[in-house]
């Protein structure tokens, strides 16, 4: 047994995590290095993946509606996980500035290197947007 003590941030990180993984995810968490040695340009909370052949029916359980997977797609996450969701947003960075996504789309490897700038640029707007906690959009 440990005596290690979580913070609330770290408690939602988790709990994200585990309902992603019960949802058919694969999830890390992701630094986007910047070009000067020991810095970053930003820090994605969780970065999910599920592949299109994705099956545990031994669970008994489906996914959640919510996450209803795409029949031959490949899903991928972009969260951000915060405590107070009057603080939901993603970060300045991510919002901000199209290389950071880009380097979160070419670490993912679900595209092709001619394909991540125009996705970048389709997923920027979305970032900034402000979504609703109360009602997520897909």
């Amino acid at each position: 047994m440990s005596d290690r003590s979580w913070r609330k941030g770290e408690v939602h990180e988790a709990l994200v995590g585990l309902y992603l993984r019960l949802n058919g995810y694969f999830t890390t968490g992701l630094i986007v290095h910047a070009p000067d040695w020991g810095k970053n340009r930003a820090q994605i909370d969780c970065l999910a993946i599920r592949h299109p052949n994705h099956a545990q029916p031994d669970r008994l359980v489906g996914p959640s509606p919510f996450l209803a997977p795409h029949d031959g797609r490949i899903d991928l996450l972009i969260c951000e996980v915060k405590s107070a969701p009057e603080e939901v947003a993603f970060n300045d960075q991510l919002r901000t500035d199209p290389g950071v996504i880009e380097g979160v789309l070419k670490w993912a490897g679900v595209l092709k290197d001619h394909e991540i700038p125009r996705v970048a640029r389709q997923l920027q707007p979305i970032l900034s947007e402000g979504l609703s906690p109360r009602f997520p959009t897909r």
